[in-house]
């Protein structure tokens, strides 16, 4: 899975709260229980000015500032501002207190919600914190940073569409923020649609140039349309601004195998494990990229060595069990191979691809039932695979069965043909059955 940017920041309603730090009102519903009594006025001022003042609770004057702070319903308020025995400082004050207060019930309730929905973001709480943002947009529209969290919690949520909506939301009230334009155009990316990805980028880096983190992504965009030339491109740009990006350096290392530049991917990844020794996906990579190069015992030893990463994981991946378990059946070893394809299969039993080398290994080993049965999933998962079309008809033959063989055979060249006409404009050739 991708990346995730920190998407912590800072609140945004933290300048409105300091706004009040010199103010008349030197605490405001939040503090105390005062928060469980919005019906109450905040009255403080001057100790000398409030105190004797006809109609108002007697108190004693707080050591800070020579203050004196009470606590009024609105009722005890309007009896006050009735009084004409009371100064006009006093009344000031009280007028003051109220008009503060009405403030903080229109803004600093709303305030208070955005601290809240902060609260659940930075406890992780992301659905929750989601909607608590999208409410408090509601009550404020365009007024806070809401959408932006709510998007950074959708992204959190992994859901994508709903996350690049409140971004784009955010977006058309807040064009300046450098922040939502980047998320955006990482949203796109995890949708699988680079083009609209990469148009977003470059809107963002009008606003503000990239991080070595955002050029990645940028480089995923360009592999999943296949330019593995700018993919490598932008790759290699960010390991210029951060030598030491492990991801970068990881990914750099695919797309030259990609590349078949297998020489330069080995060097990333042994770069990546050099850094990180328990990089299960660079030392499985490393197996594959030094398969390539026909250096097989090391390919070995690199398939190994990710296995045992991956059996002290907490999340498991079926690849480097597969590719050992394929080069052993390559090297006949197909007896060795089937326990390394059985965990595969508990991992990923949704893989087509397990299933066939299954079924591959056990065909070789002659165990012809287990293995059809293992073909027969394959092709239940991928049933326009050529390869696993083929293998099934070969065991057919062995079986005695011709009829059921010459159905597989013929299915076989269809597909191959389809394939063809597909990459006819390219002069490519697909890859025979083995």
């Amino acid at each position: 899975m991708l990346p995730r940017r920190p998407f912590e920041g800072r609140s945004a309603s933290d300048e409105q709260e300091n706004a009040f730090s010199n103010g008349i009102v030197d605490a405001f519903p939040g503090t105390g229980n005062v928060d469980q009594r919005p019906d109450l006025v905040i009255l403080s001022g001057p100790c000398g000015v409030l105190r004797g003042t006809p109609g108002l609770p007697r108190a004693s004057c707080g050591r800070v500032k020579n203050t004196l702070t009470l606590f009024l319903s609105e009722q005890q308020v309007l009896s006050f501002l009735a009084n004409f025995a009371m100064s006009k400082r006093a009344a000031a004050c009280v007028l003051a207190s109220a008009l503060w207060t009405l403030l903080a019930r229109g803004g600093f309730a709303q305030s208070n919600s955005f601290d809240d929905a902060m609260t659940l973001f930075r406890q992780k709480q992301w659905a929750a914190a989601a909607a608590a943002f999208e409410n408090v947009e509601k009550s404020e529209p365009a007024k806070t940073a809401a959408l932006l969290f709510a998007g950074k919690s959708l992204v959190n949520l992994e859901h994508f569409a709903e996350a690049a909506n409140a971004l784009s939301a955010y977006l058309a009230s807040h064009p300046e923020s450098d922040e939502a334009a980047y998320l955006l155009a990482y949203t796109k990316f995890r949708e699988n649609k680079p083009v609209d990805s990469l148009n977003l980028f470059t809107a963002a880096a009008k606003i503000k140039p990239p991080h070595a983190d955002d050029l990645k992504i940028v480089a995923l965009d360009y592999a999943l349309l296949e330019d593995q030339a700018n993919a490598a491109k932008y790759l290699e740009q960010a390991l210029r601004m951060q030598p030491g990006n492990i991801e970068v350096l990881y990914y750099l290392g695919r797309v030259r195998y990609q590349q078949n530049q297998f020489d330069l991917a080995i060097k990333a990844f042994e770069d990546v494990l050099n850094r990180d020794p328990t990089h299960a996906k660079a030392q499985n990579n490393l197996g594959l990229s030094l398969e390539a190069m026909n250096r097989t015992e090391e390919a070995m030893t690199a398939y190994r060595k990710a296995v045992a990463l991956d059996k002290s994981s907490n999340h498991h991946s079926e690849q480097p069990y597969l590719n050992l378990a394929t080069l052993l059946i390559r090297l006949d070893k197909a007896t060795e191979s089937v326990p390394l394809l059985r965990q595969a299969v508990l991992i990923a039993p949704d893989s087509g691809q397990v299933h066939y080398q299954l079924g591959k290994a056990l065909f070789n080993l002659d165990r012809l039932e287990e293995a059809r049965s293992e073909l027969q999933e394959s092709l239940r998962l991928q049933p326009a695979e050529s390869s696993t079309h083929y293998l099934l008809g070969r065991l057919y033959r062995r079986l005695g069965d011709a009829e059921a063989a010459t159905r597989e055979f013929a299915l076989t060249e269809d597909l191959l043909d389809a394939k063809r006409r597909k990459l006819a404009p390219t002069g490519q050739e697909p890859a025979k059955p083995q």
